[in-house]
């Protein structure tokens, strides 16, 4: 029972996660540049920095794979970031781990080199505001 709306929600996530993306890549690049570091923020950092820990640490057990991958998904969607790179980070970071629960490697790379790319190309201005995002690199 619990691995059918695992299975549901990540079939979900599949069909809509594209269209997350290509709307966080169709923004305006006057918002794209408009950093914040606000307390959202810090609250984004700091759990999707734990969500991820937690995932890695298990990340040797494949029975554990899809239970944390689900639970990580769950902590960054409760959260809600203003800064636009890491909205664009949350939605990639959410689709990087449906796609390692659904064995989709491939993805998983691609997006994980996504996600990557935002908080570094995010990291000097967020830095200078008070939010360090190193620690997701």
């Amino acid at each position: 029972m619990r691995r059918w709306g695992f299975t549901a929600a990540a079939l979900l996530l599949l069909l809509l996660g594209p269209a997350a993306i290509v709307k966080a890549r169709a923004q305006p690049l006057e918002q794209q540049l408009a950093h914040s570091c606000t307390a959202a923020d810090s609250d984004f950092l700091n759990d999707a920095r734990s969500a991820l820990e937690t995932f890695r640490l298990d990340d040797a057990q494949p029975q554990y794979a899809i239970v944390d991958a689900q639970t990580a998904v769950t902590a960054l969607r409760r959260t809600s970031p203003s800064d636009p790179s890491l909205r664009q980070a949350r939605l990639l970071l959410s689709a990087m781990l449906v796609e390692y629960a659904s064995s989709n490697t491939h993805r998983y790379f691609i997006l994980r080199d996504e996600a990557r790319d935002t908080l570094s190309n995010a990291s000097t201005p967020l830095r200078k505001l008070g939010c360090e995002v190193d620690a997701l690199l």
